[in-house]
């Protein structure tokens, strides 16, 4: 990882990933340790530089928990900015083996990350002083066991309701499908006929991209996908799906890369324009 805007350089990075908070752009980094044994870290930068910088100041979920072998990795399935809140899905892994993977977490922040909730509203943790970790009350929303075939990794978002979406491979890596309810922080659970990478929509539209191609359905009343385009699994051959989520929720426009041999391709699908 190069180092473009001064402090310490990062060592041993995993799993980066991008997203915006207003005029603030913040980078998810697991750092400290490998899979089943790494801290999650939130670095901030806005106006040119960083406003969160160093690795104490920037943890807020920690390794250590009282069960499995004493250790675990958060796997986000994504962190969604809507109306001010910072929403966090995630699921657990205890090591290095894909088959250790469990539960579907939840957590959120209305002060741009500083302290974080649970699903219940209860202060869990403070970024850079106190952590959540496994044990952490009320982050486990849907206990899923390790070794049942849920896999680590997934997609997530929020609707213009404010409900949190959640598309995961599930036991056996069945495709499932969660959503929290934006009043009463209810969770619900149903099948998904495809696996995919969420998007939301205007109204209540809610999009899959998948491989293949685009589909829709409610976001109230999930069941019945409607495929949009189809035959598109061949320009993602020799890559996974990868969809700039930032772009649609400025100008309703989902952008998917992905390559076959040396081609790279680019294709966009008009998704309407989640709510910022």
């Amino acid at each position: 990882m190069v180092n473009h805007r001064g402090g310490p350089p990062r060592a041993s990075v995993t799993y980066p990933s991008f997203t915006t908070d207003g005029a603030a752009f913040v980078l998810y980094l697991r750092l400290g340790g490998g899979s089943g044994n790494a801290n999650s870290h939130l670095f901030g930068y806005a106006d040119g530089r960083r406003t969160v910088n160093t690795e104490p100041a920037s943890q807020f979920i920690g390794r250590r928990w009282s069960g499995g072998d004493g250790t675990v990795s958060a796997y986000p399935h994504g962190l969604v900015l809507h109306r001010g809140r910072r929403h966090l899905t995630w699921g657990w892994r205890d090591t290095p083996v894909a088959t250790t993977s469990h539960d579907l977490c939840y957590a959120y922040s209305d002060d741009h990350g500083l302290t974080w909730l649970n699903n219940d509203g209860q202060k869990i943790a403070t970024t850079g002083s106190s952590f959540i970790t496994a044990d952490s009350p009320g982050v486990s929303v849907w206990p899923i066991p390790p070794g049942t075939g849920y896999i680590n990794g997934g997609s997530m978002t929020v609707d213009v309701a404010g409900r949190v979406h959640v598309l995961v491979k599930g036991e056996n890596g069945a495709p499932a499908y969660f959503r929290r309810d934006a009043v009463g922080g209810k969770w619900t659970r149903r099948k998904s006929p495809v696996s995919g990478t969420l998007v939301a929509g205007g109204g209540d539209d809610l999009f899959i991209v998948s491989n293949d191609g685009l589909h829709r359905t409610s976001a109230s009343r999930f069941g019945a996908l409607t495929p949009l385009v189809s035959g598109q699994a061949a320009l993602l051959r020799d890559s996974t799906l990868g969809l700039d989520k930032t772009h649609a929720s400025y100008d309703g426009w989902g952008s998917v890369i992905g390559q076959q041999g040396k081609t790279v391709t680019v294709v966009d699908y008009r998704v309407g324009g989640a709510a910022k």
